[in-house]
């Protein structure tokens, strides 16, 4: 005779069909979900960090165009050099101070009058036509965004595994 659960009167049902543990469909869409929306996340604040959004407006031709006065160079180990300098807008209105994002025209220093582009809200100015800033760091965001779903993958997250001092354990 069969089987039975103790607690409905049901036959017993398998753990185990064709080598899978019972329910292990829904565990891997779990997963998956997990794995999606960790690297979507950890994309995300990597865009929001490297500033992402304004660089894109920016080559989008969106912000306010003027010129871009370079005064003077800061670097840093953690994040490299950049130009500091002040935005002056077109309507004479003047921003600063604020970082030239990518690199100065050849021949360009402190004193320099450089056309520019300013996504309001950013502490950066871009190239008024062509800048191109943005490809390094979508390129950043996305391996961040694939190294946190890896990760995510490859822990015991979303398992059903709990461990040794877990409760239950998978098939269980």
């Amino acid at each position: 005779m069969a089987a039975r659960d103790r607690r409905s009167g049901m036959p017993a049902r398998r753990a185990e069909v064709s080598g899978r543990p019972a329910g292990s469909g829904r565990t891997h869409l779990k997963r998956l979900i997990l794995v999606a929306a960790g690297g979507i996340v950890a994309a995300g604040i990597a865009a929001l960090s490297f500033g992402l959004v304004p660089a894109v407006e920016a080559a989008l031709g969106s912000g306010t165009t003027g010129s871009f006065i370079v005064s003077h160079q800061i670097c840093s180990a953690r994040t490299g050099c950049a130009w500091a300098g002040t935005f002056e807008a077109r309507d004479g209105q003047t921003y600063g101070p604020l970082a030239y994002g990518g690199t100065l025209p050849a021949g360009d220093g402190p004193g320099s009058v450089i056309p520019a582009r300013y996504p309001r809200g950013s502490d950066q100015v871009f190239a008024a036509r062509g800048s191109y800033t943005w490809i390094p760091d979508l390129l950043a965001t996305i391996v961040i965004g694939a190294i946190a779903g890896a990760a995510l993958w490859i822990s015991p997250l979303g398992t059903g595994d709990r461990g040794p001092v877990g409760v239950r354990a998978r098939g269980a």
